[in-house]
């Protein structure tokens, strides 16, 4: 079984830096961090998300892969939310296709409830099973609160 995966989301400001470092790494094979962050899955506490990555860059893209990785700082345009406030973010853009169902379980989705605890409440994003016996195409990732409420289809 395979998945396709997109993340698409703007981290809080107050994202500590070693959080956003970490991401960083996971998206960029050039980048290193100095000592294993400290990423907290908020439904097991007492579990560091990064002691699961193997492979500490596989958010990054590789050519002959199907990925596509982007994290920056953008300013945002003003948000009704904010009281119309513009305001610079982190924002991660990722999309895998053809993730194999064992890496995906071990790495995308710990990750994926861990960037929920720094992403702003919304759609985080979606994936997309190979062999959907249900017949729903597209699961989205919704956040509430820093956890994700609901993987709703």
């Amino acid at each position: 079984m395979y998945f396709d995966l997109v993340i698409n989301c703007d981290l809080r400001e107050d994202t500590p830096a070693e959080a956003i470092e970490a991401v960083r790494c996971l998206t960029c094979r050039d980048c290193a961090v100095p000592a294993n962050p400290q990423l907290v899955n908020p439904y097991d506490p007492d579990h560091n998300v990064w002691e699961l990555f193997a492979d500490v860059h596989f958010l990054a893209s590789l050519p002959g892969q199907e990925v596509v990785s982007n994290f920056q700082r953008r300013t945002r345009m003003p948000l009704e939310e904010e009281n119309n406030r513009e305001g610079q973010r982190y924002v991660l853009q990722y999309a895998g296709r053809m993730i194999h169902d064992d890496f995906f379980y071990q790495h995308h989705l710990p990750f994926l409830y861990w960037l929920a605890s720094v992403s702003h409440d919304s759609h985080l994003g979606y994936y997309k099973v190979s062999q959907d016996r249900e017949g729903n195409s597209f699961h989205l990732f919704v956040v509430t609160d820093g956890k994700i409420e609901k993987i709703k289809r």
